[in-house]
């Protein structure tokens, strides 16, 4: 139930912020920006943030934007996230690892569309999370989770920004009240499809 209604209260805040920006446009005369449009691929550190056993790892997502109006764009991505084990009371666990799948969708608002863009965002979907070490195969399983960010974008050329962001990952396990968490420090480019 708590799921539902955070997914619920999440939709009615982004129609609103997009209804808000739409009519702020409107009254302003602004003018649309020129792209629809983009692809990023970031990397990065991954730093558990939780007793969960992870050391720090490393993460890579693709993401697709589409521009909804010209401050609030809505997102589809798609992650891969991997982690080492902490020993754990003498037992050497060198040589596991947890890897994580985030399936998103989300949306961004950015603050300002030129020059420095620092914006505000926020993802929603599904972690497959999967462990292997030792000749051991673990279940996967998936897990539902949410991803607010912060970021910057900064222009680079035509078509070609740089991205700068931090993601807070929160996994919320199936019959859990306890939640994984952790932080990613995130760089990368986004590339413009359309102008």
């Amino acid at each position: 139930m708590k799921k539902f209604l955070l997914t619920l209260v999440t939709v009615f805040v982004l129609v609103s912020m997009i209804s808000v920006d739409s009519a702020d446009a409107r009254k302003k005369g602004g003018q649309a920006a020129a792209w629809n449009h983009q692809v990023c691929l970031d990397v990065g550190a991954q730093i558990p943030e939780d007793d969960s056993g992870l050391e720090t790892g490393y993460g890579i997502a693709f993401t697709y934007y589409y521009r909804l109006s010209n401050s609030f764009f809505f997102s589809a991505s798609l992650g891969y996230q991997s982690f080492g084990l902490e020993d754990i009371q003498g037992y050497d666990l060198s040589d596991y690892s947890i890897t994580i799948m985030p399936i998103t969708l989300g949306v961004r608002y950015n603050f300002t569309t030129s020059g420095l863009q620092p914006y505000l965002g926020a993802e929603i979907g599904f972690f497959v999370l999967d462990g292997t070490g030792n000749d051991i195969d673990i279940d996967s399983r998936t897990e539902f989770g949410i991803i607010p960010k912060v970021g910057i974008r900064y222009p680079l050329n035509p078509g070609l920004d740089l991205d700068v962001n931090l993601k807070y990952n929160v996994i919320m396990p199936e019959g859990s009240d306890d939640n994984m968490t952790h932080i990613g420090i995130n760089v990368g480019v986004a590339y413009t499809i359309q102008r």
